[in-house]
């Protein structure tokens, strides 16, 4: 972001997200998760269509699933209006901003840190 002379809270939100998804995969995959799939391929047999079984479905979205990204194919992206992750990014920073009780900053420091901008 330009040196760090800009601030961009979207940006932040979509950090967030990544050191999250970072975070889930670094802890690794549930033995138990993994048990339950070989189960699966053993009872559907060679030749068996594993991808499309509804327990790879569930479990691949029981790992990681994003809140602002969107992992729809294109078309279904398209389908829902096309929304721009920036747009998903701003409205959860509206969200966490609309949650903040008060100031965190005491009101005469804000007054000043206003007053120098103006003065700039």
């Amino acid at each position: 972001m330009d040196s760090i002379t800009t601030t961009s809270y979207e940006k932040w939100i979509l950090d967030d997200e990544l050191l999250d998804r970072l975070y889930c995969f670094s802890a690794g995959i549930d033995q138990l998760a993994v048990e339950n799939c070989l189960d699966m391929m053993i009872a559907l047999g060679p030749g068996g269509d594993y991808l499309q079984h509804p327990s790879t479905f569930q479990n691949c979205r029981s790992l990681y699933l994003p809140e602002i990204s969107d992992w729809n194919t294109y078309e279904d992206w398209e389908k829902a209006g096309q929304r721009d992750v920036l747009r998903s990014a701003h409205e959860k920073c509206d969200r966490i901003l609309d949650k903040c009780e008060g100031m965190v900053l005491p009101g005469e420091v804000d007054h000043e840190i206003e007053a120098y901008f103006k003065a700039i």
